[in-house]
């Protein structure tokens, strides 16, 4: 996953991917967009479908969902992914702690939730509140 992110850069996408959102969760919310865009391009694409929210045990975290037709097996792409943009954008290591997996146990998607290695960067994550 890292290494497709540098790809991309590398392919003269940095401008259209820093500018997906002010906070990793507003530019992990952003990618289905950005998907509906490709897949005019590449009409035969699988894209994934990916949604964000809040964790209400975690401040300052995120719920990150991921759904694909070939179910979890690119899961390890998605979190190389997410760590590399949120270092290369915003400046923050994360932790991604994976919470279900597709297929498994009935979940219909697999899910991470994510946080900030160092507690100071977590807004960077999202804009919500933090209290201390």
């Amino acid at each position: 996953g890292e290494f497709f992110l540098q790809y991309t850069i590398d392919k003269g996408y940095d401008n259209l991917l820093r500018c997906q959102g002010s906070t990793l969760r507003l530019w992990l919310s952003n990618l289905n967009a950005l998907h509906d865009h490709l897949q005019s391009s590449l009409p035969a694409g699988n894209f994934p479908v990916f949604w964000c929210e809040n964790c209400e045990v975690f401040d300052g975290a995120i719920i990150l969902h991921y759904y694909s037709v070939r179910g979890a097996l690119l899961g390890g792409v998605v979190v190389g992914i997410v760590k590399e943009v949120a270092k290369t954008y915003f400046d923050v290591e994360v932790q991604m702690d994976k919470l279900a997996v597709q297929g498994e146990n009935g979940s219909e998607c697999t899910t991470w939730r994510i946080t900030a290695k160092d507690p100071t960067k977590r807004h960077k994550l999202t804009m919500e509140t933090i209290s201390d």
